[in-house]
């Protein structure tokens, strides 16, 4: 069974039951299976296994059939980023060249502007109406195509999905996954979170992006369950009352979401009782965020991690949220999981070295970058590149990223351990931290510091507190206070934006 055979499946299993609902529009699981067979008989009429497409689109019904009948025809699906300015666009279609493109209506006039610049031009599809434009449309496309299952013989270890980095760190990389690899994390998911064929999942999270498309949405209608496809900006307002008005009972969201939801004044005159299971990721969340969540929903709580290169690899379960809160969590069933020094040896329970992983779900390599793949796909084990300290009985927690370990007078200070003193200072809604260069000790500790609304701190009251709470070495040495900090699509804290400013003209690198 691969990921073609979920919608032909589910349209034999749950037929009339609703699939997806988005914008007051909604798909039954067989009219999925109807819409994925036309669109992947049309799409072979211009494309062989193993070509490209490509789809830029906020979240819709149209990007989930796209990715189905992908599938089916044993072509690669490459996400586009929506988010994605001129230079971004421009790089990742010369990466990939993808041979037809879906645009919907609010990119349209971007890529008609971009596209000049581009070594080729694909075949345009619209997941619009407007016939003005010379492009194909995705209504014409499905008028066209046949009902009957594509006969195509699917390679599961090929290539399937093209998602790109965050690129947080550089440019953003093409992640290639199999169908294979891909199944073996939607299984995963459905086992390690407890999803079942009665839940209604609402999806916030770009289906652009490997959280919203294969954490939360295909695991969903894997088990016959019902997903709510969410699109603009993040109102938490109207996240509540969406959550009430369909009884939603699981979502995934980010700390930044969270953090948004427990600091909206209304909150607690929503009804949230239909939630269930909230999971989170991504990026850390402070203790007090947290707190604020656990007393706003009932849910059980679920800590993910994992890499698009990776997949989800780990979890902390709500049954261990009470005793080991703090921790990030453990290895999934079919993972493995070490934290190395670099020797390559295990690290001793207590100490930080980096986390490498292992499992089906693994990643192929990266899109045309041999020596980068090799970097960090070592004898199918992916080293992430995070920090993480080693627990005791297999547990793990995230302390930062290689790159965000600062080292001044000889010391090792990691990030995160920095920011968890000063998330809990009453007056701090956000915070990050990073090393700028110091003549004498060559990097000092740097706080990018967002006040809550009303509060307020000086920068030398911030620095007496931390110094009561860790070593002298690793308080902040410079507090720059700012309205909000840069965050990519996916609500993590782009560092390097941050850093750019201070390491600019000193010739080393970032």
């Amino acid at each position: 069974m691969y990921i073609g055979d979920i919608s032909r499946l589910g349209a034999k299993r749950f037929g009339r039951k609703t699939a997806l609902i988005h914008g007051g529009r909604s798909l039954s699981y067989g009219d999925l299976d109807q819409a994925v067979n036309r669109l992947a008989n049309s799409l072979m009429t211009h494309m062989v296994p193993g070509d490209k497409v490509a789809i830029m689109s906020a979240n819709c019904l149209e990007y989930v059939v796209l990715l189905f009948a992908a599938a089916k025809c044993g072509i690669i699906l490459q996400s586009v980023n929506h988010a994605y300015c001129a230079d971004e666009f421009i790089h990742v279609m010369n990466d990939a060249e993808p041979k037809v493109l879906f645009v919907d209506h609010s990119k349209c006039e971007f890529v008609e502007g971009v596209l000049g610049h581009c070594n080729s031009r694909p075949i345009l599809v619209g997941l619009f109406k407007d016939a003005r434009l010379s492009w194909q449309l995705y209504d014409d496309l499905l008028a066209e195509g046949e009902d009957e299952e594509p006969e195509i013989a699917i390679d599961p270890d090929a290539a399937f999905s093209l998602m790109y980095t965050s690129g947080t760190t550089g440019a953003a990389k093409g992640v290639l996954l199999s169908q294979r690899g891909l199944m073996t994390t939607f299984r995963s998911l459905i086992i390690e979170g407890d999803i079942k064929g009665n839940d209604r999942g609402m999806v916030n999270l770009p289906l652009s992006h490997a959280a919203g498309m294969f954490a939360v949405t295909i695991p969903l209608l894997m088990r016959g369950a019902s997903a709510l496809l969410m699109s603009g900006s993040f109102d938490p307002e109207k996240i509540l009352t969406m959550v009430d008005h369909y009884r939603i009972t699981m979502v995934m969201w980010v700390p930044t979401m969270l953090a948004m939801l427990v600091n909206l004044k209304s909150a607690a005159s929503h009804d949230v009782s239909s939630l269930k299971k909230l999971y989170y990721g991504s990026s850390p969340i402070s203790p007090q965020v947290y707190q604020q969540a656990r007393d706003l929903f009932t849910a059980d709580f679920y800590q993910y991690y994992g890499q698009t290169e990776s997949g989800i690899v780990s979890v902390l379960a709500p049954e261990d949220h009470a005793t080991m809160g703090s921790f990030t969590g453990r290895e999934m069933f079919d993972c493995q999981i070490r934290i190395i020094d670099p020797q390559g040896g295990d690290v001793a329970v207590g100490e930080v070295g980096e986390l490498i992983t292992t499992s089906e779900s693994v990643m192929l390599g990266y899109l045309n970058k041999p020596k980068v793949t090799e970097k960090i796909l070592r004898n199918g084990w992916v080293y992430t590149e995070d920090l993480a300290r080693q627990e005791p009985n297999g547990y793990f927690t995230i302390v930062g990223r290689l790159k965000d370990m600062i080292i001044s007078g000889g010391k090792n200070i990691y990030a995160r351990e920095v920011e968890e003193v000063i998330e809990s200072h009453p007056s701090i809604q956000e915070v990050a931290v990073f090393g700028i260069p110091d003549d004498i000790y060559g990097e000092s500790v740097c706080a990018a510091i967002v006040l809550r609304a009303g509060k307020l701190v000086t920068s030398d009251e911030l620095k007496h507190f931390c110094s009561q709470s860790m070593s002298s070495y690793k308080k902040p040495r410079l507090v720059v206070f700012k309205d909000d900090l840069p965050k990519n699509s996916t609500g993590k804290v782009t560092k390097e934006i941050l850093r750019q400013p201070f390491w600019k003209n000193t010739g080393r690198n970032l």
